[in-house]
């Protein structure tokens, strides 16, 4: 199925394992993290040199704790979710890092939005390597709309 960039902002949280989020980063959908959007799943800017450098962010994640991403659609839509793509940096202390994708973070059903309303897409990823920071390298973010 094609489809098209859904309009909207993305949000990335840290949660701790009580339930307290921390706001690590924030994006709109359109902008430069899309790399060009992701038609039929395939990203339109494959090489990471095309892709959006993502800060790191101060904050620690420790073991236990989970990254979960969410979406506030500009106006209500269905999200294709085979259609997204998802490649979000995480650093472990120690010299680790691995690049968090839409399987990774739970995100496995398509979705239904309402305008306005934040939703998570998944159900996160949980850290299970000591302390993590979100961030420092390049990233794309492509929530697609299921346009036919």
């Amino acid at each position: 199925m094609a489809s098209a960039i859904e309009n909207g902002e993305i949000k990335v949280y840290a949660v701790e394992s009580n339930g307290q989020r921390h706001l690590t980063h924030r994006f709109r959908s359109e902008g430069i993290i899309s790399a060009g959007g992701s038609p039929d799943g395939v990203l339109a800017n494959l090489t990471a040199d095309k892709w959006s450098f993502v800060p790191r962010c101060n904050l620690i994640l420790k073991k236990d704790w989970k990254v979960i991403m969410a979406f506030k659609s500009d106006g209500a839509d269905g999200l294709d979710v085979s259609d997204c793509v998802i490649n979000f940096p995480l650093f472990i202390s120690g010299g680790g890092q691995k690049t968090l994708n839409t399987t990774d973070l739970g995100i496995t059903s398509d979705l239904t939005c309402v305008a306005g309303t934040e939703q998570d897409l998944g159900t996160g990823y949980t850290i299970t390597d000591g302390r993590c920071n979100l961030g420092g390298a390049p990233a794309v973010i492509s929530i697609q709309d299921d346009t036919a």
